[in-house]
């Protein structure tokens, strides 16, 4: 069962940056313009369980909170 949480939650990581890095792609700015990174938030509750999410918890929520930077570097044309 662990690992499939595992599993889980590195296809959920992996697939938010493809997202970041297609919608980086198809974007109209210019590189000097682009972010650097997207912001990830690490959600953990009082049993150890963890979630990863673009946004950070309510203020009120009893979640431990780890913020992390997804740098996507880009190749030239």
């Amino acid at each position: 069962m662990r690992q499939k949480t595992l599993f889980a939650l590195l296809l959920s990581v992996l697939c938010l940056v493809l997202a970041e890095a297609q919608a980086a792609k198809s974007s109209t700015t210019s590189p000097d313009e682009a972010p650097v990174g997207k912001k990830l938030y690490k959600w953990t509750d009082h049993e150890g369980n963890v979630s990863y999410h673009d946004q950070s918890p309510p203020e009120d929520s009893e979640y431990k909170v780890e913020e992390l930077i997804l740098k996507v570097e880009k190749t030239p044309s």
